[in-house]
């Protein structure tokens, strides 16, 4: 009897584990449904020129980098330390005096589902990593987003979610992945700490409700002067897409309650251009 019992009791048990599974895999599809269209993919033509003891060397490239359509207008929330080029300057600000490194933006473009437009920078914060990019030439169109109006607190240990694009050459195709909550920080400012990838990073999160439970984005660590490698030979836009946004810094999941005035801000100045 009491084998019995046992037999029934991991019947049971395996029985409400493949339930649960089965009910977060849903959310990858209602996600790709009710959300994909607001993920857009944007990409920016940088130029580096470094100095280095009287030799220099310029180099152009461009980046591709998800982001997310936070308005019916066309506003898109991307990850700033994508192509401000921060992280490449603190870098090599730490190896030394004698060496200037010059990073700016040429050109944005922004692709959004299937159709591209050209895009500019209207605002950006480099204490949360985020900029704000006004697509241009819709002509009144109005665009899929995503609501921050409404959202949750994630629980520590909980499972989040968040979309992003492939590049060109996989035709921008949307997909899920995920990340967890792993902790909590109170310094420099109040933020859940997350495994989220760089592909996260600058976009809205979701629990497996599909609600909007943070903004994924990274914190520098204040204490932090620069230093380590410079990636040896590699390309400016391989040091781009490998350093990221976290080359000095913490990936955090952050309250929208920190960005709605971000995007606020971004709209107003929108809207005098």
């Amino acid at each position: 009897m009491k084998k019995l019992n046992m037999i029934l009791s991991c019947f049971f048990a395996c029985m409400m584990i493949a339930q649960i599974c089965t009910a977060h895999h849903h959310i990858y599809g209602e996600l790709l449904e009710s959300k994909a269209e607001a993920v857009v993919s944007v990409n920016a033509v940088m130029s580096m020129e470094l100095r280095m003891m009287g030799q220099g060397e310029d180099e152009e490239s461009r980046v591709e980098f998800s982001g997310v359509l936070v308005n019916e207008s066309g506003l898109v929330m991307v990850p700033y330390n994508s192509f401000s080029g921060e992280n490449i300057k603190r870098i090599f600000s730490g190896m030394g005096a004698g060496i200037d490194v010059n990073v700016s933006l040429q050109d944005l473009t922004v692709v959004v589902d299937g159709e591209e437009y050209d895009g500019y920078l209207v605002a950006t914060d480099s204490d949360f990593d985020l900029a704000f990019i006004q697509l241009e030439n819709t002509e009144g169109k109005t665009f899929s987003y995503v609501d921050l109006s409404e959202s949750q607190s994630p629980e520590i240990g909980s499972t989040i979610y968040y979309l992003s694009r492939l590049g060109e050459g996989f035709d921008y195709a949307p997909h899920v992945r995920e990340a967890r909550i792993t902790g909590t920080l109170n310094r420099p400012r109040q933020a859940y700490i997350t495994n989220i990838g760089m592909a996260g990073l600058g976009m809205p999160v979701f629990n497996v409700e599909g609600e909007v439970v943070g903004i994924a984005t990274t914190l520098q660590d204040p204490t932090a002067e620069g230093g380590g490698s410079a990636g040896g030979g590699m390309g400016f836009g391989a040091m781009f897409q490998s350093m990221g946004s976290s080359a000095t810094g913490q990936s955090v999941v952050l309250s929208v309650d920190f960005v709605l005035p971000l995007i606020r801000a971004a709209e107003e100045r929108a809207g005098e251009e």
